[in-house]
């Protein structure tokens, strides 16, 4: 069964759900590549493109209306592989993470929805906010905002950078990889070279939230944020959604929970 989903840049796809074992043949590479498997996953559960929404006409279509995922946003992707999880699974919707608490240090688990807010979930998904922005997304042109007086200029971040970013990351395991992906998109400051720009950001400080803030305005995209309160001391903590085997693939999740049941039955036997 297929159906056709919106994305955050309001490109509609076909897509249908996938088995098993198809998701366990895709995930064979998991372990070399995040990105690439990430890749196959939502290649393998897109029909064909049915509008391109707020791309440009020559980035996102390949031969035979089929996405390029590659060329696709990060959220867009993410987005792609929610939708592959709830497509796939009847139960694809719930989702457990397990979080360790900021004050009191103790385990619990937080049961997510994974559907649109509008659909009664969880998980938080906007369009471009802005006319202006949205524009320039289509034009294939930077955004454009300025800070210190100077005018910088930045862009989305696509599915080409995930690999690039992974790629450094694998050859240099001291590499911080909320840098590489805030450096990266940057696109140029006023009155700078860009082999200088690394380093001027480096002292932004508390102004790095400011531009942050001012790049999260220009973006269409998915939210995997969501409150998280601890069960022992009411705390409440912010708990990042996953992308790893779990996430993927929810047998991989019920197998674990099992062996946890199984572990502990046989704790409280040897107890007695």
């Amino acid at each position: 069964m297929s159906e056709i989903i919106q994305f955050p840049t309001r490109m509609q796809v076909e897509m249908h759900g996938r088995s098993v074992s198809e998701l366990r043949e895709t995930l064979k590479g998991f372990k070399s590549s995040l990105v690439a498997s990430q890749t196959a996953a939502l290649e393998a559960a897109s029909v064909k493109i049915i509008s391109i929404g707020d791309y440009p006409e020559d980035r996102i279509t390949k031969d035979d209306d089929q996405v390029n995922w590659e060329k696709a946003t990060s959220e867009d992707r993410i987005y792609g592989l929610k939708a592959t999880r709830l497509l796939s699974f009847s139960d694809g919707a719930h989702y457990k993470m397990e979080n360790n608490c900021e004050r009191c240090d103790k385990k619990f688990v937080k049961k997510v929805d994974l559907r649109r807010v509008e659909d009664g979930g969880d998980i938080v998904c906007w369009e471009f906010e802005y006319e202006e922005h949205r524009d320039a997304f289509k034009r294939g042109v930077p955004f454009e905002g300025k800070l210190r007086d100077r005018l910088i200029k930045w862009r989305l971040l696509y599915g080409e950078d995930e690999a690039q970013i992974e790629r450094i990351a694998q050859n240099n395991p001291n590499a911080n990889t909320s840098d590489l992906t805030f450096n990266m998109k940057i696109v140029e400051v006023e009155g700078m070279h860009r082999n200088d720009v690394d380093a001027w950001l480096k002292t932004l400080g508390d102004e790095r939230i400011e531009l942050q803030d001012m790049m999260a305005e220009a973006s269409a995209g998915v939210d995997l944020v969501v409150d998280a309160q601890c069960p022992w001391c009411d705390c409440v903590q912010d708990a990042t959604i996953p992308f790893d085997l779990e996430f993927w693939i929810p047998v991989v999740q019920t197998q674990r929970d099992r062996r946890r049941r199984r572990r502990e039955k046989a704790l409280k036997k040897t107890v007695r």
